[in-house]
């Protein structure tokens, strides 16, 4: 089903610079798509179009901090 069943649709959302987003609010947050390094451990193949291109689809593992 990948997306289309009824529970797809409460997790669009729309953040072409996730790092920036999270940093106007005070976090230290870096992103890395499933497949690239650090995040890819072989079980996800699609790829993801690179994440400097903005309105494309991106899927984002967030690590962040709150800066003091």
């Amino acid at each position: 089903m990948n997306g289309q069943d009824s529970w797809a649709k409460y997790w669009l959302s729309c953040c072409d610079d996730p790092e920036a987003f999270f940093e106007q609010y005070g976090w230290q947050a870096s992103a890395i798509q499933p497949g690239d390094e650090g995040a890819s451990f072989g079980r996800f193949t699609f790829q993801f179009p690179d994440p400097s291109l903005p309105d494309q689809p991106h899927l984002y593992f967030i690590a962040a901090c709150r800066q003091e």
